[in-house]
């Protein structure tokens, strides 16, 4: 005989599945959660907070922790709590790797589940004792294939966690495990981009690049100083539609169709007086060998030597001078050698002295010839 389930049996087993069903469906909306701040922001103290919050809604604890590995100090550092009684971020806790319940989490990479930490040996930080913790999991956070931290529970009161509350903890763990890293990347990239335009900016070379269509992508201080250009209004522009003179943008495009890769240097005498030294050199964005490098853009280095063809011109000035000024004395000191030569060119001594100086004055005569020469050659 079959037995029927009573009304209490059927609406008590409704009850309990109405709540499993309830709690899915929250752990779900934590792990969503979780995944829309990652993927919408890079601030990665609003990540863990947000993460730390989401689990305390699905899990019934009574407060979390995340925790990051440091790898230059060798350390495991807070660095976001929620509902602890201390402040362990403000000065954040730091656990040395290796040591302590954290240290065989990281070593390991396995998850921990303990209870009663009261006197517990393991604790490498004997001040977290006052918390109270009798129940506690500790989830390793993984990105790109290595740890880079812990997610942490904690209970009051005894409690057991149950295996889909471990596999949730390792979804979010994960999760803030890569916005830890891409946060860590942005804000490198961040910094070298800082970096870079700093760099530029302070060099007193106009800089101006472009990408592999010819479209301006960059232009430094010095650039828009000596160009009268601004930033806003030349990036993304095509080079054809730059207000750059017609001589260096005629040069930039040479280069950039040029069949092969390497520096062209060229010079442009504006209409001002002014002169510009350019060199164009491609960019390529990977190492590959030479014939199979692909073109990722162009870099016009500029630099204004108008100061060093006027220092040059005042040198080629300064020598044409100093010969002319020469050649009248010695053209006269010749002339004279040259009639005592021929008064005193039968007595022995006497002539031989004229000689000796004929022969010096006609050496600084060749001297200053070669030097003109010389300046005519360059």
């Amino acid at each position: 005989m079959v037995e029927i389930p009573s009304s209490d049996s059927l609406l008590r087993r409704n009850e309990l599945l109405s709540q499993e069903i309830r709690r899915r469906v929250d752990q779900l909306a934590a792990l969503n959660t979780v995944a829309a701040t990652v993927s919408q922001s890079l601030d990665l103290q609003a990540t863990l907070q947000t993460a730390l919050q989401a689990v305390l809604k699905v899990i019934p604890v009574d407060s979390a922790g995340i925790s990051l590995v440091d790898e230059a100090a060798g350390e495991l550092v807070l660095r976001a709590q929620h509902g602890w009684h201390r402040d362990f971020v403000t000065q954040p806790m730091r656990v040395p790797l290796g040591r302590g319940m954290s240290g065989f989490v990281v070593a390991n990479d396995e998850v921990m589940v303990t209870g009663d930490l009261t006197g517990d040996p393991r604790l490498a930080v004997p001040e977290f004792a006052d918390e109270g913790v009798q129940a506690m999991a500790l989830v390793p956070m993984h990105a790109r294939g290595r740890v880079v931290g812990i997610l942490s529970v904690m209970s009051h009161k005894p409690y057991e966690f149950a295996d889909d509350e471990i596999r949730v903890l390792r979804a979010i763990a994960d999760q803030v495990g890569i916005a830890l890293d891409n946060a860590r990347l942005y804000e490198s990239t961040k910094e070298q981009s800082s970096q870079l335009e700093a760099i530029l900016n302070s060099s007193g070379d106009a800089i101006i690049a472009t990408d592999n269509h010819g479209h301006i992508s960059l232009i430094n201080a010095t650039a828009e100083q000596l160009f009268d250009l601004r930033r806003a209004e030349i990036i993304g522009l095509p080079l054809r539609q730059a207000p750059l003179h017609p001589k260096l943008r005629a040069g930039l495009r040479r280069a950039m169709s040029a069949e092969k890769g390497g520096d062209m240097v060229f010079e442009v005498p504006l209409e001002d007086g002014r002169f510009l030294s350019a060199i164009v050199s491609p960019v390529y964005a990977h190492q590959e060998p030479e014939s199979d490098r692909q073109t990722e853009g162009w870099v016009m280095v500029v630099q204004d030597v108008t100061h060093l063809r006027k220092a040059e011109q005042a040198r080629v000035n300064f020598i044409r001078d100093a010969a002319h000024d020469l050649r009248n004395p010695l053209g006269v000191t010749l002339n004279a050698l040259s009639l005592l030569s021929e008064e005193w060119g039968d007595s022995g001594s006497a002539a031989e002295i004229i000689e000796i100086g004929l022969q010096g004055l006609n050496r600084m005569q060749g001297l200053i010839d070669s030097l003109l020469n010389l300046e005519h050659i360059e």
